[in-house]
């Protein structure tokens, strides 16, 4: 029984980095940003990325492996919920929730 209130401690504390609360509803992984703006309004802050993804492949003609990069795009996206809750900060991808990360307070 012990182990079983352990376990499900962990995993409680898993899925609430990978969702937030604005006002009564939630936000998680995978939801829409159609959704994140109707539940917690714009953003305070939107940046525009982009991260190199390496790849490599095997030139037959050359006989060699090739490096290259794949370009990913996103948007972060920071809500600063006031100085009693922490920052949220989202990387949306396609129109999608991709990641949820806790920050500081707000203020």
């Amino acid at each position: 029984m012990k182990y079983f209130l352990t376990a499900a401690i962990l995993l409680l504390g898993i899925n609430a980095a990978q969702a937030f609360r604005c006002g009564d509803r939630l936000i998680s992984r995978g939801d829409s940003v159609i959704k994140v703006l109707e539940y917690c309004g714009e953003p305070n802050l939107v940046e525009h990325l982009a991260e190199c993804i390496p790849i490599q492949s095997y030139d037959g003609r050359l006989g060699e492996y090739r490096s290259d990069c794949r370009m990913i795009y996103y948007e972060a996206w920071t809500y600063n919920l006031g100085p009693n809750l922490f920052m949220r900060w989202l990387r949306i991808e396609h129109g999608e929730v991709k990641m949820i990360k806790t920050l500081d307070y707000g203020h």
